[in-house]
């Protein structure tokens, strides 16, 4: 859930795995919604977390999918997909006008394992 700051609007997301986005004004009244599983531009594939910029766009973490999107505050994707391994987590830091996406442990890079000595 992230609460726009201009306008007080909620935006929900059902996480797993269909990615919709409900969206209620200030009062609580639903305002509409949108969503669809997939991976094309504006679809998304078990997505983790939402965040609302300060002028209303929406950023979802979509994890599935391996990306971070924006929507239009009514759910239209509105810049390009931003590729992102290992994406789990959105938020907004205002005050220096950035978007922050933590990256899971390994974020799909493969760590080196134990160097065992090979006998002959």
């Amino acid at each position: 859930m992230a609460v726009a700051p201009a306008s007080g609007e909620v935006h929900v997301l059902s996480r797993l795995p269909w990615g919709f986005i409900d969206r209620f004004s200030a009062t609580g009244a639903r305002l509409g919604g949108w969503g669809d599983t997939g991976s094309a531009p504006g679809q998304m594939e078990y997505p983790e977390d939402l965040a609302v910029l300060p002028d209303g766009r929406v950023a979802v973490a979509d994890a599935g999918n391996g990306r971070l999107q924006i929507f239009s505050a009514g759910g239209l994707p509105v810049e390009r997909v931003i590729p992102l391994a290992g994406v789990r987590a959105v938020a907004v830091d205002a005050a220096a006008g950035r978007l922050l996406a933590p990256l899971s442990r390994g974020c799909g890079q493969r760590r080196p394992g134990p160097r065992r000595r090979l006998q002959r």
